[in-house]
């Protein structure tokens, strides 16, 4: 009876925290995290200011705190697996030259041990991505009238760094991205004698070797189309945050043409991410939005915080996490679904029994699942010999996506089973509990 009440009270629990779809988790650290990255599900880091890194090897169950042996801000951690990283800011400080100066960190051993390899003066950082192992950046403003930059890339996890906008010296780079190591694109700006910039894309097939015109633009009047942070799903559709009010963007022809996806609901935003064309997120102040449908169309998700929302990373279409102020870290499972609130929600295209986390686990886990349609929904676990030792659900259950907790403290450690039944749909996984 004991058991069946701390039981029911959980599932309550879960389902009145789902409201939000997206999960508070404890950091241990007050300091403003800046950017979040994930190399799978369960091993992650997260940077910010005053040389702030941590990790988690278990989905953010838990995070340590790493030392970086610097007291700047970092603006961009990033790795190429498990061991080798990097940890970029660039920050300012007085000078008769208006440069900037930038701290940069590499790792070997998941940031066990960080080593500065470079701090001096710099141009700013204005964007970063990677692709199959190999970082890019954009930089911006060696100068006064920060008009020079450039487009960088490291192949050896950011230990050093090449220029590679070869016939593109002069100017200023908002941002760069490559869909592989050869095909990338690269906005940038310049002043010209008259006071105005002149405004230009440019596209890459080779790697940063040659660069080809995709459009250029003069004067102030052009201003709304560029901005910073370019992402591009495949060789046509493509996302800019904007520097008109940071609204977001889109171009379906390589870049040579862009339209607002929403003028309004995209306004005054600070990161975004895409899974695939179709599927995004935009967060900024205490909101997140999502679209299903390439920018057409937002629905909004309940973050559940006051604001600060930073930095948003998806591993995959379920599994996300957002970084912000205060040591904020948020994780969702279900791409930010809940099963409430379904008239503003992504209805689940597929039954989904999903991989419960965190897992191992200790002594508890969660289990998501997705119901495309109203059905008899039962959940049970089993132990590595078949036999049933706890019943989650067994109830009729309308469509869309939950979450159920799972208290292994009265059982021994080992192999454990679940098994997720709806209308014609079944499906098993395994967990494994540590104690």
């Amino acid at each position: 009876m004991y058991r069946s009440i701390i039981l029911l009270l959980l599932l309550n629990a879960t389902v009145l925290y789902s409201q939000s779809g997206w999960i508070q988790q404890e950091t241990g650290t007050q300091y403003r995290l800046r950017h979040v990255f994930f190399i799978n599900e369960n091993t992650g880091w997260a940077a910010g200011d005053s040389g702030t890194i941590i990790r988690t090897v278990n989905g953010g169950a838990d995070w340590d705190q790493q030392i970086s042996n610097t007291t700047k801000h970092l603006q961009i951690i990033a790795f190429t697996d498990s061991l080798n990283g990097t940890a970029i800011g660039t920050y300012y400080e007085y000078n008769p030259w208006c440069f900037n100066f930038i701290v940069s960190l590499i790792t070997s051993d998941g940031g066990n041990t960080w080593i500065i390899a470079q701090q001096g003066y710099s141009a700013i950082l204005m964007d970063f991505t990677y692709s199959e192992n190999v970082f890019f950046a954009s930089f911006e403003g060696t100068d006064c009238w920060q008009t020079i930059g450039a487009v960088t890339k490291s192949t050896d996890s950011g230990l050093n760094w090449t220029s590679v906008n070869q016939g593109f010296g002069g100017y200023a780079y908002k941002s760069a991205h490559f869909i592989n190591t050869q095909t990338g694109w690269a906005l940038g700006y310049k002043a010209t004698d008259f006071g105005l910039r002149v405004y230009h894309l440019i596209k890459t097939t080779t790697g940063g070797a040659d660069w080809d015109y995709i459009r250029q633009d003069t004067g102030y009047n052009y201003l709304s189309y560029w901005g910073s942070k370019m992402r591009f799903l495949n060789g046509n559709t493509g996302y800019l945050m904007g520097s008109n009010y940071r609204n977001l963007k889109k171009t379906t022809d390589g870049g040579f043409t862009w339209n607002h996806t929403d003028s309004i609901i995209t306004n005054a935003k600070s990161d975004y991410t895409f899974i695939n064309p179709d599927t995004g997120w935009i967060i900024g102040g205490a909101s997140i939005l999502r679209t299903n449908d390439g920018g057409h169309n937002w629905s909004s998700q309940n973050s559940g915080v006051p604001g600060g929302l930073n930095s948003i990373f998806f591993v995959n279409e379920n599994v996300g996490y957002i970084a912000g102020n205060n040591g904020l870290m948020l994780k969702t499972y279900t791409g930010g679904l809940t099963n409430l609130n379904t008239a503003e929600q992504f209805i689940p295209p597929d039954y989904t029994l999903y991989q419960n986390y965190p897992n191992p686990f200790n002594p508890s886990t969660t289990i998501s699942f997705s119901l495309p349609h109203a059905s008899y929904t039962k959940l049970k676990v089993f132990d590595a010999a078949g036999r049933e030792i706890k019943e989650l659900i067994n109830e009729y259950r309308q469509r869309g996506s939950y979450e159920v907790k799972f208290d292994g403290r009265d059982f021994a450690s080992g192999v454990y089973y679940y098994k997720l039944e709806a209308g014609e749909y079944s499906d098993t996984k395994r967990m494994l509990l540590l104690k």
